[in-house]
Formats: structure tokens, C-alpha cells, sequence
């Protein structure tokens, strides 16, 4: 039982990291939402066969956007780089991210990433879904493990 809290909990701390490059098409972005934000998620949902605690706390963030592209990057050290597209007032990302487990150094996590939101100039609600992955070997007893979390996320403008 230790072991799948320690895994929720790590899973929740990656799904609040990142988000990746999306959307297209020829609408003009109607916000600016360049500047520094906090990102937060919860209301978790997920496959994984454990629950995943509400809320998980707050990511410091920044986001450029030129036109209708953006780009979002940790601002305290964390280690994001994701892209994505403004169209109208909303902004949608995908993309992949991984990493390994704390507790299991050889065991690799993969985290696909498809979110979308309603924008303001200072306020961004959305709801993302995260495809969870571990690889074939080297996270024993979980080798191969899939699962996904969907959850909402809220941007706040900070400056």
C-alpha cells in the first residue's frame, strides 16, 4: 500500500510539471498571456487504480506568446519547456514529458499530455488528461504500467 501512495503522489507531482505543443488553425488570439503564472490542478480522476490527493499544490510558470504561439517554462527551476497555441480566448497544449521515479532510479515515466482551457488576460480554466506510461523494464513490480489522469487546471497571473 506504501508503495502505490508513493507513486500517486509522485504521478500528482508530475502531472502538475508540464504540458507540450498543440492546436493550430488561422483564428487571432483575443488574450496576451505573456508574463509570470501559478499553475494548479485538482479534481483527479484517474485509471491508475489509486487516488491521487487534491490539490497538489502550486507551479510557478511563465509564458511568451508570440501571435498565437506560446511557450511555457518553469520559473523556479523546474524543469518545463512546453508549446502550444492561443486561438480566440483558448489556449491548448500537448506534448510528452518523462522522467524517472525517485524511489526506483532505473524506472522511466513517460507523461503524454492533450489540455486545453478558457483564457483571460489573467485567468486560464481548463482541463487536461494525462496518459501515464512506465517502461517495460526496470520498475519492478510495475514494469509496463499504463494508466490516465484527467484533472482541471487553473493559471493565475502573477505580473
Amino acid at each position: 500500500m506504501c508503495r502505490k501512495t508513493a507513486l500517486a503522489n509522485l504521478l500528482a507531482f508530475f502531472v502538475i510539471l508540464g504540458a507540450g505543443c498543440g492546436g493550430g488553425g488561422n483564428d487571432e488570439p483575443t488574450v496576451d498571456l505573456t508574463g509570470t503564472w501559478t499553475l494548479s490542478a485538482s479534481n483527479f480522476k484517474s485509471d491508475c487504480g489509486f487516488p491521487i490527493d487534491d490539490p497538489v499544490g502550486t507551479l510557478p510558470i511563465i509564458i511568451t506568446q508570440t501571435g498565437g504561439k506560446v511557450v511555457i517554462t518553469g520559473a523556479g527551476g523546474e524543469q518545463l519547456n512546453f508549446t502550444g497555441t492561443v486561438k480566440g480566448n483558448t489556449l491548448a497544449f500537448d506534448g510528452t514529458q518523462g522522467g524517472n521515479l525517485d524511489n526506483y532510479p532505473a524506472c522511466t515515466i513517460t507523461l503524454s499530455w492533450d489540455a486545453e482551457g478558457t483564457a483571460s488576460e489573467t485567468l486560464v480554466n481548463g482541463t487536461a488528461s494525462v496518459k501515464v506510461k512506465l517502461a517495460d523494464s526496470g520498475c519492478e513490480p510495475l514494469n509496463g504500467f499504463e494508466c490516465t489522469i484527467t484533472f482541471q487546471f487553473k493559471m493565475a497571473k502573477v505580473s
